[in-house]
């Protein structure tokens, strides 16, 4: 069996989905969360350790989502191919930059570059597994 290489990166472009959206438009964002988080992790793995997940969306324009309810459907999607059950999740660090933002990441990878400086609007999500580097 193969084994994740944590941490795990990708970014999604579109408009996360909220947690109060349609059911078919929430099924459509889980699935696109799901099949993202399937092009950076090894086929039939997923980790039985406490994970913590940092998201990141970037608008086009001044935003009225609420980051607390775009958590819930990506905690979904990564559910299966990232981790087994979203009770895995111990921390979730979710933040909003709208256009204008000033923005000060110490040594971001290149996916947090592309999702900051690249077009929008897009969501950056990072999946950790050492919890103790985040206290």
């Amino acid at each position: 069996m193969n084994e994740i290489e944590f941490p795990v990166e990708f970014v999604l472009e579109g408009v996360p989905v909220s947690l109060q959206a349609k059911a078919r438009s929430k099924a459509k964002w889980i699935a696109k969360v799901r099949y993202a988080a399937q092009l950076v992790v090894p086929d039939c793995f997923a980790t039985t350790d406490k994970v913590a997940l940092t998201i990141y969306y970037f608008p086009a324009a001044k935003s009225a989502v609420d980051v607390d309810n775009i958590i819930k459907p990506i905690m979904d999607g990564l559910r299966g191919p990232v981790y087994c059950d979203d009770k895995q999740v111990d921390r979730v660090v979710c933040q909003k930059f709208d256009q204008g933002s000033i923005l000060d990441f110490t040594d971001p990878s290149p996916a947090l570059i592309r999702a900051a400086t690249g077009d929008r609007p897009v969501t950056f999500v990072r999946i950790h597994t050492n919890l103790k580097a985040l206290e």
